[in-house]
């Protein structure tokens, strides 16, 4: 939702062919994202959260049908600056539980860190006693979209 998000390009993948998944994939960039402190810099990588989208009302009473299951798989690469290092990287996440699985990972290789996210949705419909274990759920996930890089320059 940020006008600073922009596609350098994208290229769809089985467009055409229906026996496979559509994919789109596709390189950007987004000025002015990362905090500057000091000689440290703080990136949040969790870019997309799919997973919020899910959450339902506390309080809703009725059932929730959904068109279709869902998987969401997202990778993005952070090129580390020249001059700095990666001091943080926020420890892998798993969650699964009957109604969806959700993995994020970090991974440092040469100066790039590479950030994962699969999300499988796997229900159809959601009573709401399921609507409330799926919510506690998401909000252990989103608890993990709060942690970010932190960059140090070195000397």
């Amino acid at each position: 939702g940020s006008n600073k998000f922009l596609i350098d390009d994208f290229i769809e993948h089985d467009k055409y062919n229906y026996d496979n998944d559509f994919k789109i994939t596709y390189n950007f960039n987004i000025n002015d994202y990362a905090k500057e402190l000091g000689d440290e810099i703080y990136i949040n990588l969790n870019l997309d959260r799919q997973i919020s989208h899910f959450k339902s009302d506390d309080d809703r009473e009725n059932d929730i049908e959904f068109k279709y299951k869902s998987y969401y798989f997202y990778e993005n690469n952070l090129e580390i600056p020249e001059n700095y290092i990666a001091e943080y990287l926020p420890e892998n996440f798993e969650l699964s539980n009957d109604f969806f699985s959700c993995k994020i990972t970090y991974a440092k290789s040469g100066n790039t860190i590479k950030y994962t996210q699969e999300l499988t949705m796997d229900f159809l419909f959601l009573t709401p006693e399921n609507q409330k274990i799926v919510n506690a759920a998401i909000k252990k996930v989103e608890k993990q979209y709060q942690e970010t890089v932190v960059l140090k320059k070195s000397i």
